[in-house]
């Protein structure tokens, strides 16, 4: 009895484990979320920079970062902070920092074509990228919005076509 009490105590440890091992969300000193009266504060501590997130968003978002490793293809982009929706099953927009250091270098790299242009200082380049399309499995067969995620979907729809053009005019850094 004791054996399978303590096989059963060391499974929900590994599984606690790799659960905590898999999820890749932010450190929390590097991203600080903080309600405010009529808005929730985004602070990137590592980037230095702030946006304001509607407070209908509060409980709805999780935040994720995805360091870019030294041999990828573009080796400007140091890191994209992705602002995801459904517990990271939909995408609402992602900030991608880059190692430029004013508009004009950027507009002679070409990027403007993948990302949004945000701004720049201090030897970095904010830029972002709208979520493109809703999770697949948020529709059905015949491409139509299953009844089950409908409220999801709309919610998502207005986070992006509504909200998200107000939470990139005030992403600014410190």
């Amino acid at each position: 009895m004791l054996k399978k009490l303590c096989l059963l105590l060391f499974i929900c440890l590994m599984s606690i484990g790799i659960v905590a091992c898999s999820e890749e969300s932010v450190p929390k000193a590097e991203h600080v979320i903080t309600k405010k009266e009529d808005h929730i504060l985004y602070q990137n501590t590592k980037h230095h920079f702030t946006a304001k997130l509607p407070s209908e968003w509060d409980g709805l978002f999780i935040v994720k970062s995805d360091p870019v490793s030294k041999d990828q293809s573009i080796p400007e982009l140091k890191e994209t902070i992705s602002f995801e929706f459904d517990n990271g099953k939909a995408s609402i927009f992602k900030i991608s920092i880059f190692q430029i250091p004013s508009k004009e270098e950027w507009d002679k790299k070409g990027f403007g074509e993948i990302w949004n242009y945000i701004a720049s200082k201090n030897g970095q380049t904010i830029a972002y990228q709208p979520s493109n399309e809703p999770p697949a499995d948020y529709f059905d067969k015949s491409g139509n919005v299953k009844a089950e995620v409908k409220d999801k979907f709309q919610k998502l729809t207005k986070m992006v076509n509504d909200d998200l053009p107000k939470v990139v005019k005030s992403i600014q850094f410190e």
